[in-house]
């Protein structure tokens, strides 16, 4: 969260992990049961356009044997420590070290009755097996760097300890797509709806590059239905509660309205706007508008909602009527295209007229709407939607 709450990252495989991805109240005791816990993997669902493939596997979800071979063999530990100690190394002699930097790092686990304890926390990556071994997770949570060890928080005040640094981390959740995505809903994931996820890692990583200037950016999935992004420079580590709102209100342009999907829009667009619009225009019309992916112009149902919502009715009554003349002979990629050029035939005839007469400031005025919609348009069903609370 965006203060100390610690946020879920998937450290195990997806066919070891039987936890739900909902929120954990880290106020809590160290020691509490979760109440309507489910050990069920989400399934994988489609309907009649064509195959789907599957994100989640079908097999039985959990083993405690590969689970403990997983913690015995394959977790990495020493990556793990390499990353979040931050070249902090306790057995390094250098001046310049904090030694007890990853030890004041919080972790929190969820074992076996869905108990979970918080306030761990490790000297290195020994210690971190050690703990891993014993107690076999289901679950692990990464949380901030403390005033003091975590596992000592008892022995000081609550004033005196408190985060001091954590990672800027944002969350998106396939589950916020629900009223675009037509293949799955839910928990259920499928690699029709997964690539809004590749739509979003390649939005954000640009924008915080290039307009935020960081750096140290990694994407994990999130162990059950999204993506989190782990942003690690110094810089954004170090962010205050406010900065991190301002951050994550400057990336999260687009609404839950179609007709209005980016928060006070004009054209031309801001520079990040159209940057976006430039990586999500093709992969809107790759995943979006076909039939093979969510098939937005497939059905005559969703594309007379789409034309409806046309801001210059003649383009769309002019469309329609093509579209049902020659339903048999275009499918949905055509429509796209066909709706596209004629945006842009009017921006080109806009651009042409003559002196500034009435109707020409009529049909730039047209054209910066219809321009406007299909940004609208594009960002409503593929632009990132990030979970606030970061």
């Amino acid at each position: 969260s965006a203060k100390s709450t610690p946020l879920t990252t998937s450290l195990i495989p997806m066919e070891l992990c039987n936890s739900s991805d909902e929120d954990e109240n880290t106020n809590e005791v160290n020691q509490s049961r979760t109440k309507n816990s489910s050990n069920k993997v989400p399934e994988v669902s489609g309907d009649q356009r064509g195959p789907i493939v599957p994100m989640i596997s079908d097999e039985p979800a959990f083993s405690v044997e590969l689970l403990r071979l997983y913690y015995d063999r394959l977790f990495p530990y020493d990556q793990m420590f390499r990353w979040l100690s931050y070249g902090n190394d306790p057995d390094k002699k250098h001046p310049g070290l904090v030694k007890d930097f990853f030890l004041r790092r919080e972790w929190s686990f969820t074992i076996a009755d869905d108990i979970y304890i918080r306030y761990q926390s490790f000297r290195d990556a020994s210690e971190m097996r050690n703990a891993m071994m014993k107690r076999q997770p289901h679950k692990i949570d990464i949380g901030a760097v403390f005033s003091c060890a975590p596992k000592d928080h008892n022995t000081v005040s609550p004033a005196s300890f408190k985060p001091v640094e954590r990672e800027l981390v944002f969350d998106i959740d396939l589950t916020d797509y629900d009223e675009v995505r037509t293949c799955c809903t839910g928990a259920s994931i499928c690699g029709r709806c997964w690539s809004l996820m590749s739509m979003a890692i390649q939005v954000l990583e640009p924008a915080l590059r290039d307009d935020f200037g960081f750096e140290n950016i990694l994407f994990v999935y999130s162990g059950r239905r999204g993506v989190h992004c782990w942003v690690c420079d110094p810089g954004a580590r170090s962010l205050s509660n406010e900065a991190r709102t301002a951050v994550v209100n400057y990336l999260s342009v687009a609404t839950t309205d179609a007709k209005t999907a980016i928060k006070k829009a004009t054209w031309p667009p801001h520079p990040s706007l159209a940057r976006a619009l430039r990586i999500l225009e093709p992969l809107f019309e790759s995943h979006i508008v076909p039939e093979e992916g969510q098939g937005l112009f497939a059905e005559k149902e969703r594309w007379e909602v789409i034309l409806d919502s046309l801001p210059v009715d003649a383009v769309a009554q002019r469309l329609k009527q093509r579209w049902t003349r020659n339903s048999d002979h275009t499918d949905a990629s055509m429509k796209w295209r066909e709706l596209s050029e004629e945006i842009n035939r009017l921006g080109r005839s806009d651009s042409s007229s003559g002196g500034p007469t009435a109707q020409k400031k009529k049909k730039i005025v047209q054209a910066h709407e219809l321009e406007l919609w299909k940004m609208n348009l594009v960002f409503h069903h593929c632009y990132p939607r990030l979970y606030e609370n970061v």
